[in-house]
């Protein structure tokens, strides 16, 4: 499995995320819960990473695409609770969660450097 597979768990939409410098990987796993609630597991090497993940309750799922940026209750926690702003997991929190709700589809996200 590549570092940035999309897979699908019993329901469940998985990301796997490798962040670069920090190599600090984190599992992104979202699903939506009986009530209509997106819900947000991570695991990560990074105890910020792992810390943000549990703050995050049950979001609406329209709630999760809110824009602006400055407004999105998922960067508002991460600006808050990590360290670096260039941190992708906040952005792999919303595309789990947005596949999770049926709002987007499941298509990789790549960043990579010309060398």
């Amino acid at each position: 499995m590549s570092a940035h597979e999309v897979i699908s768990i019993e329901g469940k939409v998985v990301l796997n995320v490798d962040p670069g410098a920090c190599r600090l990987k984190s599992q992104v796993i979202s699903w939506l819960d009986d009530d209509g609630l997106l819900q947000c597991r991570i695991t990560s090497a990074c105890r910020n990473v792992t810390d943000f993940g549990e703050s995050l309750g049950g979001m609406d799922p329209l709630g999760v695409l809110h824009l602006p940026f400055s407004e999105n209750e998922v960067y508002l926690k991460a600006g808050v609770m990590l360290k670096h702003a260039t941190c992708p997991v906040p952005l792999a929190v919303l595309k789990a969660m947005e596949v999770a709700s049926g709002l987007g589809i499941k298509r990789d996200v790549h960043l990579t450097f010309d060398r």
